[in-house]
């Protein structure tokens, strides 16, 4: 890169540091303000730098699943999203109970669960079964009883929901057929078990 975008990278950086520090701090002497802020919600690709950059809010595990109970998909998705990245960045005891509590809720919702919760939650999904093997079982049934599902909808309807739904102010680009886009997660954990039978 060249020397301003070099600098510019670096003053972003700085600020970001900033705003986390100043969050963290924040956070730990106003209890209650985290769950506040995780309830407005903000956009999944802010989600990873603020778990990252914010270590009080692995609090966030605690009360993340009852915003499944929200009718709010945004809610729903801000909550999977949230779970997973907590998932990677705090993978203990707290968090793995968060995210099978997540995923029993899911499953249990199956016949009435979003069919885009589903298919926009994929990633977060395959992100949890990483750092979770032990949901990778749940995880699996879930995503089988979803496509199942799909089976009831045409593709074309569902690809013209993810073309236009946005949680972040965006349109979710231009998404592949739905069956594939599960099958594609399957193929993303399967890979990850396999690579980690290889180097135990």
């Amino acid at each position: 890169p060249s020397g301003s975008t070099a600098i510019e990278s670096n003053h972003a950086y700085e600020n970001s540091a900033l705003v986390y520090n100043f969050l963290h701090d924040f956070f730990i002497n106003n209890d209650g303000l985290s769950k506040l802020v995780c309830w407005q919600t903000f956009k999944l690709s802010q989600i990873e730098g603020v778990v990252n950059g914010v270590p009080s809010l692995h609090v966030a595990c605690k009360f993340s699943t009852n915003m499944l109970q929200q009718a709010s998909l945004q809610k729903q998705l801000f909550a999977v999203c949230l779970l997973s990245h907590l998932a990677v960045q705090y993978p203990i005891q707290q968090t793995l109970q968060a995210c099978n509590e997540m995923l029993q809720w899911a499953i249990s919702q199956t016949s009435q669960l979003s069919t885009l919760w589903t298919l926009l939650s994929l990633e977060s999904l395959v992100r949890i079964s990483k750092a979770f093997p032990p949901l990778v079982d749940p995880i699996t049934r879930l995503l089988v009883n979803q496509k199942k599902m799909l089976s009831k909808y045409s593709a074309g309807s569902i690809k013209q929901k993810l073309k236009v739904y946005s949680s972040d102010g965006s349109p979710v680009g231009n998404p592949g057929n739905p069956q594939q886009m599960i099958d594609a997660a399957f193929q993303k954990i399967t890979t990850d078990i396999l690579v980690r039978m290889k180097g135990s």
